[in-house]
């Protein structure tokens, strides 16, 4: 999903130079990019626009930076998502399933393997801490929170897309308001298993609860056919 606003929100213009998977799909591979590139030309800064998914599945790849002593940026867009995949599901109409990410706070990890590190959860911080960023030579990364709700609209979205999407939300709305209701019932069986006489009477119909309809089902033969019937006999006429 970093991708989607790196490319949408930042020119490439003068010597800057963006690296992607893009069409390919592959997840995860911004930070192990932004190692190899740095790697090759320490002259030059690198940055990193990690998605959280990502950053979760090769998080040992940090130590890397701080081994190799490679001045990479990192930032990490925090939404406790994996975007793309849940972007995908609610386009399908699918409501949203299996996306949610259990996350730790991202820059107290960095910090725990020797990278410089912050977290930014006010929008207002977040121009001073990109400059504190890039004012280091050193490996250095920003956890960013964003709101998991925000979309990325397509360039030419289609009425398809859009119907999807109002499709799944509608869902995930039924889901929530089911979930913040009341729990679900469980049916229990009856505790009285004798005689229909036995049972409790239901206040509202005066008639005994439970199955009734177990007792009014014809027996069961156990082989075979059930007898035959003879044909009822007319009256003789006069």
């Amino acid at each position: 999903m970093s991708t989607a606003w790196l490319a949408r929100f930042i020119t490439m213009s003068g010597t800057r130079q963006l690296l992607g998977s893009y069409t390919l799909g592959s997840m995860a591979n911004a930070m192990p990019q932004a190692l190899g590139a740095q790697a090759l030309d320490r002259t030059h800064r690198v940055i990193a626009c990690c998605g959280d998914g990502g950053l979760m599945m090769l998080m040992g790849g940090l130590r890397t930076a701080v081994t190799y002593r490679l001045p990479a940026t990192f930032v990490v867009f925090d939404n406790g998502r994996l975007g793309m995949v849940k972007l995908e599901q609610e386009q399908g109409g699918l409501p949203e399933f299996g996306t949610v990410l259990d996350n730790p706070d991202l820059a107290a990890v960095a910090s725990a393997m020797g990278l410089h590190a912050r977290r930014v959860e006010d929008p207002a911080q977040l121009d001073e801490a990109a400059a504190w960023a890039l004012s280091l030579s050193e490996p250095v990364l920003l956890d960013v929170v964003t709101n998991p709700d925000e979309v990325a609209v397509p360039p030419k979205p289609t009425v398809s897309q859009g119907w999807g999407f109002a499709i799944a939300k509608t869902k995930e709305a039924f889901e929530s308001a089911r979930a913040a209701g009341s729990p679900t019932r469980v049916r229990r069986a009856p505790d009285h298993v004798g005689s229909p006489a036995d049972r409790p009477v239901s206040p509202r119909r005066g008639r005994p609860r439970g199955p009734s309809a177990r007792d009014a089902r014809p027996p069961r033969w156990p082989r075979g056919r059930p007898p035959a019937r003879e044909p009822p006999r007319r009256p003789a006429r006069a």
